[in-house]
């Protein structure tokens, strides 16, 4: 049992499909190498406190991320289903399946102005 206060870390995600480098190409390693200190996680810095930094990230079929570190424990969410290959400093190659966990179909919500209530927008028609 994990002790009140404490994170977990959670085990690698996705299907491991290569070590050791294994079909890594030679500008793939130098990648690595050359960002081995990149923070720059994604593709817009959204928000930032000592201790979280919330990126936005957008990549298009076929696109890919730089290689870059992360500093602090992290945690995303796609916002549509797809297949992408990580690359770890380790050598290991995975095979990443992402689901969403939204509903099917667009979704409007409104803030909540000034301290008024939070509610879905009253003009949907979608069911």
């Amino acid at each position: 049992m994990t002790a009140p206060g404490t994170i977990r870390a959670s085990p690698p995600a996705g299907e491991l499909v290569a070590e050791e480098f294994d079909g890594w190409s030679p500008e793939l390693r130098k990648e690595f190498t050359d960002n081995a200190f990149n923070h720059q996680v994604g593709s817009v810095l959204l928000s930032e406190t000592e201790d979280l930094r919330v990126w936005g990230i957008q990549v298009p079929p076929g696109g890919r991320l730089p290689a870059h570190r992360h500093v602090l424990d992290y945690f995303w969410t796609a916002l549509t289903d797809g297949v992408g290959i990580q690359h770890t400093d380790d050598g290991t190659t995975r095979r990443v399946r992402v689901r969403t966990l939204l509903p099917v179909g667009p979704l409007h919500a409104r803030l909540r102005p000034r301290g008024g209530p939070l509610g879905a927008d009253p003009a949907r028609t979608d069911p």
